[in-house]
């Protein structure tokens, strides 16, 4: 998106390393979805070659065009959208299009097919009035829960879905929550950034939702790169719902729209430019979000991170945001201790579709009890320990509470499903009977009464690629417990949730300057 036209040649075609050469040809080997830990040599040469988008594109330009002929009452620009089966390159009509082609605002793509049909109306980009959206990556299990998404579509975008994708079907339930399902009229209007985005998390908690409903556990992780635009605003998405595993790469770029611009200084590949006739400062503010950046210079490009959102207001100006969420994985065993909280735990419980989190960052569900103890048990799961104190500062204890007589620890963030600064969660008061696999150490059971936050925590963000980190707090003595004469301050185990009779104490005590808990 950008404040002046650029040319969609320049863009799409000309760089050696543009998106319609880049259906055989990649530099980035993680464009598919992957795990940091187990990146080798190997796995990069795999990952880099075997994506090959031969399945056809897609190409959404706007233009004002119908707009001046008062089209229909239209008074905004409207996206034009070409699409064909084959590679681009291939396409002498597509090749016109872009050499004859400028616009303020393109969305373009190129498939490799999942399990749908190779056929043009499968292509994204998928354009509701003048909104536009497009995705890269996988809803898991999308044949399951196709039907329940399209419950929830509002008759006029249902309509629009002309294809068979997970793609296009998640795209008419983002315009059904982003228009409150007011249908086809709607789709001319203007929403905010902030709407924008807050259609595409409830679209995303939604597929999540879904998923849980339907499959329970065996849920397997979405990667959901998600862009959707209405030609002066743009919203992007870079997400995957699961502890360790990295969503495919999405980058963005405030300067290599000036390298994108023949008019203007450099070169997308480091060239002379003869045709340049403008100066670099004179090139308005735009920003390019892509899978793999299409310029040499690697500095005019930054990542966007694993659960993170892009916003472009009206003016141009970028925003970056932290989707909080519970990751898959994770939300699995804290779904399964929210069946055993102790009896009488008053609790806090996010609204399944807000799963990503919230404008306020605090849980959206209310406080509920339970009839009394649960006497199921609870599958075990793959646990780190470490150790930290103090534990009893009102300002770092998310829970609101501390006991001395037993034993207290912190959750990682994933499993507590929620983040610092957002309050009790369904994971506060839950008890865990600990069990290391180290000599010396011993089995405990502790109650949960804090978060341990990813940030600055590698054992608390599962780096150890465990399902379940606990943070046991020194000042009730469940360290001190636990670690025994073991010699050690980290060690590795399992977790199972109990029932909290199972616990060595007493009432719950409020911090200090916290008058409920």
């Amino acid at each position: 998106m950008c404040r002046e036209e650029c040319l969609l040649e320049d863009v799409l075609i000309a760089p050696s390393h543009s998106l319609a050469k880049q259906v055989h040809e990649h530099y980035l080997p993680k464009l598919l979805s992957h795990d940091p830990n187990e990146i080798t040599t190997a796995h990069e040469i795999t990952a880099r070659n075997r994506l090959f988008n031969v399945d056809g594109f897609g190409v959404a330009w706007y233009t004002a065009t119908a707009a001046e002929f008062n089209s229909d009452g239209i008074t905004a620009e409207q996206p034009g959208l070409y699409k064909n089966a084959q590679p681009p390159l291939h396409d002498t009509d597509f090749r016109s299009i872009c050499a004859n082609t400028a616009s303020k605002a393109v969305f373009a793509h190129i498939r490799a097919a999942t399990a749908t049909p190779v056929t043009a109306v499968n292509n994204h980009p998928f354009v509701f009035g003048r909104h536009t959206f497009m995705h890269n990556g996988e809803i898991s299990d999308f044949s399951k829960i196709c039907r329940g998404m399209a419950d929830l579509m509002d008759d006029d975008s249902y309509g629009n879905v002309h294809g068979s994708t997970d793609s296009e079907h998640f795209a008419a339930l983002y315009i059904t929550y982003l228009t409150d399902g007011k249908g086809r009229k709607s789709w001319e209007q203007q929403y905010t950034v902030k709407q924008m985005r807050d259609a595409m998390r409830k679209a995303v908690g939604t597929v999540v939702k879904l998923q849980r409903e339907k499959l329970g556990d065996k849920a397997e992780p979405n990667s959901l790169n998600l862009a959707a635009t209405d030609g002066s605003q743009l919203v992007a998405f870079r997400f995957r719902n699961h502890a360790t595993e990295q969503p495919p790469s999405l980058y963005y770029s405030t300067k290599a729209g000036v390298t994108l611009n023949r008019k203007y200084p450099d070169h997308p590949d480091g060239k002379e430019n003869p045709l340049a006739h403008k100066k670099a400062e004179d090139h308005g503010s735009h920003v390019i979000v892509a899978s793999e950046p299409s310029t040499y210079n690697s500095k005019e490009w930054d990542l966007i991170e694993k659960n993170h959102c892009l916003m472009v207001e009206t003016d141009g100006k970028a925003q970056i945001e932290k989707l909080e969420y519970p990751q898959e994985s994770a939300f699995a065993i804290l779904a399964n201790a929210q069946r055993y909280r102790p009896y009488g735990y008053q609790y806090q419980e996010r609204d399944a579709t807000q799963v990503v989190g919230s404008d306020t960052g605090s849980a959206s569900g209310t406080g509920a009890t339970d009839s009394g103890p649960s006497s199921n048990s609870a599958a075990a799961s793959t646990a780190s320990f470490t150790q930290y104190s103090p534990c009893d500062d009102p300002s770092k204890t998310s829970c609101a509470w501390y006991s001395s007589s037993g034993y207290n620890a912190a959750v990682s963030q994933a499993v507590y499903g929620g983040y610092p600064g957002s309050g009790p969660s369904g994971a506060c008061g839950v008890c865990w009977k600990l069990t290391p696999e180290y000599a010396g150490a011993n089995e405990i059971v502790v109650k949960v009464n804090n978060l341990c936050p990813d940030d600055g925590n590698a054992l608390c963000a599962q780096a150890e690629n465990v399902d379940v980190n606990f943070d046991l707090c020194k000042d009730s003595g469940a360290a001190a417990a636990l670690f025994g004469s073991s010699g050690t301050e980290q060690v590795n185990g399992t977790a199972v949730v109990v029932d909290c009779s199972e616990w060595s104490g007493g009432a719950d005590v409020c911090l200090p300057g916290v008058s409920s808990c």
